[in-house]
């Protein structure tokens, strides 16, 4: 492709199946939506350093992609822009990123680490859903929301450290990580309904002094978990909160005035022994 090209269209290369290799032009700044998807044998791709914009879906469906080198310069994302990359192992996520978009690395099941580097505020809903081979993360301290189904059902998950300094964990987030065993949330302010529900595996949870509030369901069937400690500033703990997590023996909640929802410890056959 000549060099002086600065943007690439809708879909241009879409489903060319036997496109194996791409060197970016120099100049490039934008690549639109849906440009190189379903391009099955994809391999390598070769970034410009002048690159600002990727767009919706642009690699999604590309199975034989295995490493990804973005450049410094991208400011932006579109939603599911490696969808479905079921090859992908590896992939670095510059400084000049902001914010995890929806999609982004969803059912991309070869991802095995991730690291979010410490200018990240959001992750976006269903962001690295489904990704079964991810085995651990850390949210960076500016980050501010894990929206709904970020990590949901990523099976090889088994640690989280959420070192934010204050983070809104929304519904699901976290839904079905069957193998996870240890979340720190000292830096969780609200929980949402389900989001770590039918974390099967979960022995043990931190919760901060400035979370206020979890959710319905919000760690419903975590059958593994034995203890829990609700802090001073949490005034609602909704229905169905902590149902059938049959291991829970000990409890301790700070505030006696904190609102408990109908059912919250139902099925915690544990206390009763």
């Amino acid at each position: 492709l000549p060099s002086s090209i600065t943007s690439i269209g809708e879909s241009a290369f879409e489903g060319c199946k036997e496109l194996k290799n791409i060197i970016l032009p120099y100049e490039l700044e934008e690549l639109k939506d849906r440009a190189f998807k379903d391009c099955k044998n994809l391999k390598n791709i070769q970034f410009n350093l002048f690159l600002e914009h990727i767009g919706k879906y642009c690699f999604a469906g590309c199975h034989e992609l295995r490493k990804i080198i973005l450049p410094t310069s991208i400011k932006k994302m579109g939603e599911g822009t490696f969808y479905n990359c079921s090859g992908l192992q590896q992939i670095n996520i510059p400084d000049s990123l902001t914010t995890i978009v929806a999609g982004c690395f969803s059912k991309c099941p070869s991802l095995e680490r991730v690291v979010l580097h410490k200018n990240i505020t959001k992750v976006e809903e269903y962001a690295f859903a489904g990704c079964a081979r991810l085995d651990s993360i850390e949210i960076p301290w500016k980050c501010e929301i894990i929206g709904s189904r970020a990590f949901s059902h990523c099976e090889e998950l088994n640690y989280i450290n959420i070192n934010a300094k204050s983070i809104r964990i929304d519904p699901l987030a976290f839904y079905k990580c069957e193998n996870l065993y240890y979340i720190d949330l000292i830096g969780a302010h609200r929980i949402g309904r389900k989001a770590f529900a039918d974390c099967t595996n979960l022995q043990n949870i931190t919760l901060g002094k400035d979370l206020s509030y979890i959710s319905d369901y919000a760690f419903e069937n975590c059958k593994s978990l034995y203890s829990i400690k609700i802090p001073q500033n949490v005034t609602y703990i909704g229905k169905y909160a902590f149902s059938r997590c049959q291991e829970l023996g000990i409890l301790e909640i700070d505030n006696a005035k904190t609102n408990i929802g109908a059912h919250a410890f139902d099925g915690c056959i544990s206390m009763y022994e």
